[in-house]
């Protein structure tokens, strides 16, 4: 995993993007941050994560280690 602090920062910023007394949703609000750059890394290593079994649960395979997947969770 990496440091929280990182992680924390970009999403203090992402929130200071949005609208003052407006509500947006959660869906609305990732779609910014990576329309805007905002990213961060959960992990460098992927194939660390996985449900239940590391091989059929793995988080590491092409296509699932996107933006939904780790960092919106």
């Amino acid at each position: 995993m990496t440091a929280c602090t990182e992680r924390r920062l970009v999403t203090a910023d992402a929130l200071r993007d949005c609208p003052v007394g407006t509500w947006i949703s959660v869906d609305e609000l990732f779609r910014q941050m990576q329309l805007l750059g905002r990213q961060f890394a959960v992990t460098f290593n992927a194939w660390g994560l996985y449900f239940s079994d590391p091989q059929y649960g793995a988080l590491g395979h092409e296509g699932y280690g996107g933006f939904d997947v780790l960092q919106a969770r």
